[in-house]
């Protein structure tokens, strides 16, 4: 019988061998399991305690076997599940946090959101690949990893053509006010070197293509690269923690607008300094208070009679921004004030903080025609991101681009059933917009938002209504802190106190989560 041959290199490697005792390994073994059991099992203790209804082990399989929601498909339930464990987990966050405070220290590391620049700014991740990506006008492919509950995806060009076509059949001016990114005016900032504002490959055929179509563009890229050459004597033309424009960079553009309409109006303004935590610095979510940023805004006299203004604005928070006091920056001095003192007349403005894209149109859309008679320019200004973000990051940023028609006649609830002020009803939950399933407060853009929900009106507890089927906004969401209708499941059954939607003003600006595009939603409250 043959031998096994030798090994020729076992004199060069000596054979290693790792030998535990077994107290040594089932020190380890308990360890382990504690490690990852011990924290769950302390949260539901906690949760169970509190008789709050939520337990995590319970959910988790609640979830898996499809209890709360039969048909669901089993990603949308996992999601739904994540965003409870969001909203639950008190202890997961500060954890993260310490992790990124140690990033940030001794890496100069952002995180998915942020990317750190020099001098201290910080940059918007999403704005990077809205420069660097595959735009409005290449088509992007499809991953085989791509997520099949994704939903299908509408490029902006001709949403915004169909909208200015709709425009000018009524005699109404569309100019479009692309906001740059500020990427575009600083990107030495981010290591890069560029002689003017950088921007995406697709830019001059897409604005040009909606020239040809009747739009007036106001292409402000070089405006502000030309303003940021004052920066050393006037201060930066962005802010350093934000993704918004500083006070100086939106007055000028009100200026240049006013110019280009034949109107420049220099009234007198008060000047105020105000300081904010740039939403960049919250999405960096450190966990400890940032320096803030302290800027002065002009405060200008408010024109009053908007009612009656022959110029609607349409826009997102880069209108709100100074003028909605839940960004952080102020009150009273937004792009719609400058613009209306700029020019001396009233302005209509309809901003939404992240729906410039589709949900300021959808609100245009819903006027009456004998409001639409009176309007003869629409100015819209949202973050020229929106227009160059490709699909993949439009979809995991909540950008869509709606096609919009505008009725032949726009149905009041007040011509339903007489002058509607306010209900009290029983209403049973049929549907909630499904945008806001995934949600992260700590992670979105704003603080602040509302979700679409559809009810069944069900009994008329006062009040004059008809029962029926109705779209109710409702606070998700207030300074990140969710709301009681973030709990709400299909086939919930509530008593609900009804007021028209134009009563609620506070949540006007508010992000708005909202695939059902009701012409005329109610406002509702617990």
């Amino acid at each position: 019988m043959s031998q096994p041959l030798p090994n020729p290199y076992e004199h060069e490697l000596p054979p290693e061998a790792l030998i535990l005792g077994r107290p040594v390994a089932w020190a380890l073994t308990v360890c382990f399991l504690a490690l990852i059991t011990v924290p769950s099992l302390w949260q539901d203790g906690r949760e169970w305690s509190r008789d709050q209804g939520w337990i995590p082990a319970v959910e988790f399989v609640r979830t898996v076997r499809g209890v709360d929601a039969p048909g669901r498909a089993m990603a949308d339930r996992l999601r739904t599940y994540e965003q409870s464990l969001e909203q639950h987990l008190e202890w997961a966050r500060p954890l993260r946090q310490w992790a990124q405070r140690q990033q940030t220290k001794w890496l100069g590391a952002g995180n998915h959101k942020v990317a750190l620049g020099s001098e201290g700014w910080m940059f918007y991740r999403p704005e990077i690949k809205a420069l660097t990506g595959y735009g409005p006008l290449r088509e992007e492919p499809q991953s085989v990893a791509s997520d099949p509950s994704l939903r299908a995806w509408q490029p902006p060009l001709q949403p915004i053509l169909d909208f200015a076509e709709q425009l000018q059949s009524r005699g109404i001016e569309l100019w479009l006010v692309p906001v740059p990114m500020k990427e575009s005016i600083y990107p030495e900032l981010l290591g890069g070197q560029a002689s003017g504002p950088v921007v995406h490959p697709d830019q001059a055929e897409f604005y040009g293509t909606l020239s040809a179509n009747g739009l007036k563009i106001i292409e402000l890229n070089q405006f502000l690269w030309d303003m940021k050459l004052q920066d050393s004597t006037q201060g930066p033309v962005y802010l350093r923690t934000d993704t918004h424009w500083a006070p100086r960079a939106m007055q000028g553009v009100a200026a240049l607008l006013a110019e280009k309409l034949g109107q420049v109006q220099t009234p007198q303004a008060l000047r105020k300094m105000v300081t904010g935590a740039g939403d960049l610095s919250e999405k960096l979510d450190l966990g400890v208070e940032g320096k803030p940023e302290e800027v002065s805004i002009q405060v200008p006299p408010r024109i009053t009679s908007a009612a009656a203004a022959r110029i609607t604005l349409l826009g997102d928070s880069f209108v709100n921004i100074y003028r909605d006091p839940g960004l952080g920056f102020g009150e009273g001095a937004g792009f719609g004030e400058q613009l209306s003192s700029a020019l001396g007349e009233p302005i209509e403005i309809i901003g939404i903080n992240g729906g410039g894209a589709s949900q300021v149109r959808q609100r245009f859309a819903s006027k009456t025609p004998a409001e639409l008679n009176r309007i003869r320019i629409v100015i819209w200004v949202l973050a020229a991101r929106d227009l160059f973000l490709g699909r993949a990051e439009s979809q995991a940023n909540q950008v869509t681009w709606e096609e919009v028609k505008f009725p032949a006649k726009v149905l009041k609830p007040s011509e339903l059933v007489g002058e509607f002020t306010e209900a009290r009803v029983m209403a049973t939950v049929v549907e909630i917009s499904p945008i806001a399933s995934d949600l992260n407060p700590q992670a979105t853009t704003y603080p602040n938002a509302v979700v679409a929900v559809k009810y069944r009106v069900e009994q008329v507890l006062s009040g004059s209504l008809l029962p029926r089927d109705i779209t109710v906004y409702q606070w998700l969401f207030k300074q990140r802190a969710w709301q009681p209708a973030s709990k709400l499941k299909p086939g919930q059954q509530l008593s609900l106190k009804l007021l028209p939607w134009n009563e609620a003003r506070d949540a006007f600006s508010a992000n708005q989560f909202d695939e059902f595009h009701d012409l005329e939603p109610y406002w509702g409250e617990p």
